[in-house]
């Protein structure tokens, strides 16, 4: 390769990487987007809303109200109810051992449980 060849590659090297260079600070020097504005009543809103000692304190005044429901619990009626019921083939036995089921017992139950 001749001196002019190379001359021309190496300027050409370096007319790439300025290109690259000149892109990169080109994106890196862009202003970031404004942040919204806030009015004052906004701002003291915000900070209120994300204060932990804030957030603390509904989470008492929360507990201090459940408890107002819990202990007025025992004045209000508590019911209950229960429904089972199962059913067996009427021909079958269960066995236990050598102890069998007897067949007069048709293996059909049922029961309701009510509470107050």
């Amino acid at each position: 390769m001749s001196r002019k060849t190379l001359t021309i590659r190496s300027l050409k090297s370096a007319g790439s990487l300025a290109v690259l260079a000149l892109s990169i600070f080109a994106v890196a020097a862009q202003n970031p987007p404004a942040l919204p504005q806030l009015t004052l009543q906004q701002a003291e809103a915000l900070a209120l809303q994300n204060h932990p000692q804030v957030a603390a304190a509904q989470n008492e005044v929360n507990f201090a109200n459940q408890q107002i429901i819990v202990s007025r619990a025992p004045y209000y009626p508590n019911v209950t109810a229960d429904l089972t019921g199962s059913q067996g083939n009427n021909l079958s036995r269960i066995g236990a051992g050598d102890l069998p089921a007897s067949r007069l017992f048709n293996r059909f139950g049922q029961g309701v449980i009510v509470r107050q």
